[in-house]
């Protein structure tokens, strides 16, 4: 990695390390940190100006509002300095606080490929080969994730994605329509993960390290034509870049960025909002109205768990503050985060906003009803927790509260339908 400066700080006596400006990879990084703000000129039918304000995070932090690319660049450079992680958001203007005049704007979607890195190398060759037609030879960007992750980028003119749905939902139904559009022509069958079908999508930025445990080497984007031709050579080459970028810029890594514009995915987009329809209101049995608070849900909602996090929210918060409390869909994710929030510091989790939103939303769609005290308790799918379980609901076992009431009947599925969002 490049040469560091360290100095030490009155206020923090520690040494404080900034990466040398001179360094030929410090100067090649802050050329693709550049290519994530994006700045366009305005032009007929266009929207003019740069993506900012921005958000980033690091190490899997809050979000820290950036408002200027200097200050963007500025944390950046402290990440790759430290070694740390760093995240920003691929659509800024997507996200419904920053997005002008409430549609969200969208200039650019991630092929995500998580399969095997071997079976990524060959997938992504064959986005670029169905891409190439559009681009006149122009190298889309792609990423490593210093893992097995390959992140393919296909940049456009930006386009406000605007329809009858509400800002969340214009951006999945426009996202997953270019997705689908891009696999479906590259002859690959993948499906795009609901997580990151949401404005506030976030992805790793280049050059800075991952630190969850995956790889232990540097995020870098990749020139996919410097690769040997056999994927498990390739794979092997990658490796070895992520670990020693320094000793691959200029071949494997490209100095600088191309940001070729793929020209029909703006009608592509607009097209997909405008036909995207607002999810219908969940049919509530006549029988079954929201009902009071149930006495050991809302202990559990006030306790601490090492582990099983995302089963209690599929199976009994998120269903118990929907369907029990008749909650709003923002007032039960933000009830939830804070639970898992405080559960982080027990130990580290990834239930994200993101899914629980997801976990909201199915159990609203679905009626999905929480699981029951004793059929918690009894569940195998729990078992490696109910120790934990049994310690906090012990006091509610003699006379737990009933089960609410289901009404109507119909006996309601709990598989998580993963095609819904």
């Amino acid at each position: 990695m490049p040469a560091q400066v360290c100095v030490p700080s009155l206020k923090a006596p520690e040494a404080r390390c900034h990466v040398d400006p001179r360094d030929p990879l410090a100067s090649a990084a802050r050329a693709w940190w550049r290519a994530h703000l994006r700045c366009t000129d305005p032009g007929e039918g266009t929207l003019g100006g740069c993506e900012l304000p921005t958000l980033a995070r690091w190490d899997r932090g809050e979000w820290v509002l950036v408002t200027t690319p200097e200050a963007f660049e500025a944390r950046a450079l402290a990440a790759m300095a430290e070694g740390r992680e760093m995240h920003a958001l691929v659509n800024p203007l997507a996200v419904p606080e920053l997005a002008p005049r409430g549609a969200p704007v969208i200039s650019k979607v991630i092929l995500e490929l998580d399969g095997e890195l071997e079976d990524n190398i060959r997938a992504a060759r064959a986005v670029l080969s169905f891409l190439a037609h559009s681009l006149d030879g122009a190298r889309p960007r792609v990423y490593y994730s210093a893992h097995k992750s390959l992140h393919l980028y296909a940049d456009f003119r930006p386009a406000s994605a605007v329809g009858p749905a509400p800002p969340e939902q214009l951006y999945a139904c426009a996202v997953r329509a270019a997705l689908g559009v891009i696999s479906a022509g590259a002859g690959l069958e993948i499906r795009a993960d609901p997580a990151f079908l949401v404005p506030k999508h976030m992805a790793r930025l280049p050059f800075t390290k991952r630190r969850d445990g995956k790889g232990g080497g540097w995020a870098i984007p990749v020139n996919l034509e410097a690769l040997p031709e056999d994927p498990g050579e390739a794979a092997k080459l990658l490796r070895e870049a992520a670990l020693h970028p320094a000793d691959h810029l200029g071949t494997v890594i490209p100095e600088r960025p191309e940001v070729p514009l793929v020209p029909w995915l703006p009608d592509l987009l607009s097209r997909a909002a405008a036909d995207c329809e607002p999810p219908p209101e969940p049919p509530r049995p006549t029988a079954e109205r929201p009902g009071g608070p149930i006495r050991w849900i809302e202990a559990l909602l006030g306790a601490s768990l090492p582990d099983g996090r995302e089963r209690l929210t599929w199976l009994v918060l998120a269903p118990y503050l929907v369907n029990v409390l008749g909650l709003p869909e923002e007032r039960a994710v933000e009830r939830i985060w804070e639970w898992a929030q405080r559960n982080a510091e027990l130990a580290r989790t990834d239930l994200s906003r993101a899914r629980i939103r997801y976990y909201v939303r199915s159990a609203a769609r679905s009626g999905l009803r929480p699981l029951s005290l004793g059929r918690l308790l009894s569940d195998p799918r729990f078992e490696d927790v109910r120790p934990e379980l049994q310690r906090i609901l012990e006091p509610f076992l003699g006379a737990a509260d009933p089960d609410p009431p289901r009404g109507g009947g119909r006996r309601r599925r709990e598989r998580i339908p993963e095609n819904e969002v």
